[in-house]
């Protein structure tokens, strides 16, 4: 007689109780751990997607199996990452927009002060320059003036000079007997000067002096 194993007994026994709640096998479970397939939510991945109608495949977006291309990507490598600046928007840059200037109206009164203002300034500039050439008239006559009075005199102390020279010289060379003394007295300085320096000639006046009143006498 075959001997029976109380497990297996048990477990079926268990698989018959559960498929009588539930249509799904929850022992099947065990099998499926040893062969693992990807599931999202209860759901099978892409490639397990049999159990799948036609709009829970398109609700998934999933697709055929030759329409998938898989790539092998780096996630390690931070080169293959976005950056940020290549996630900002591309806003087209608008030139400024030109404003138009309005002019600008002056009014009446200031149009009017500055027309007198200039018409002003010109008379007080006119006036300048007619004080301006005045004031040369006069420094040009003054000038004129101050050389003709030197000329003058400059011309009378010429005169005084050359005849005060003449009467020197027709002193000197006049020789006269008895008259030599005199003569040279009048080369003499007897005017008395006080100078540190000057050696005292006061004798030598004197005897000048003296010899001049002798020979006179």
């Amino acid at each position: 007689m075959a001997t029976s194993d109380p497990l297996a007994d048990f477990l079926a026994r268990e698989k018959d109780e559960f498929a009588v709640l539930d249509d799904e096998d929850a022992f099947g479970r065990v099998d499926e751990l040893s062969h693992p397939t990807s599931q999202l939510n209860g759901f099978s991945d892409t490639n397990g997607h049999a159990n799948l109608n036609g709009d829970e495949q398109d609700f998934f977006g999933v697709q055929n199996d030759d329409n998938i291309s898989t790539t092998n990507a780096d996630v390690t490598s931070f080169d293959s990452l976005p950056v940020a600046s290549d996630l900002r928007p591309q806003s087209a840059v608008t030139p400024p927009v030109a404003i138009p200037v309005m002019p600008r109206i002056e009014p009446e009164k200031i149009r009017k002060w500055r027309d007198e203002q200039k018409t002003r300034l010109e008379n007080k500039d006119a006036q300048e320059e007619k004080e301006k050439e005045r004031l040369r008239q006069q420094a040009r006559k003054e000038l004129e003036d101050w050389y003709k009075i030197r000329d003058e005199q400059l011309e009378k102390t010429k005169n005084s000079n050359k005849s005060a020279e003449q009467e020197f010289v027709r002193e000197r060379d006049v020789d006269l007997p008895g008259q030599e003394w005199e003569r040279i007295a009048r080369l003499c300085e007897f005017n008395p000067k006080a100078s540190k320096n000057a050696k005292d000639v006061s004798r030598m006046r004197t005897l000048l002096l003296q010899m001049k009143s002798a020979k006179s006498n």
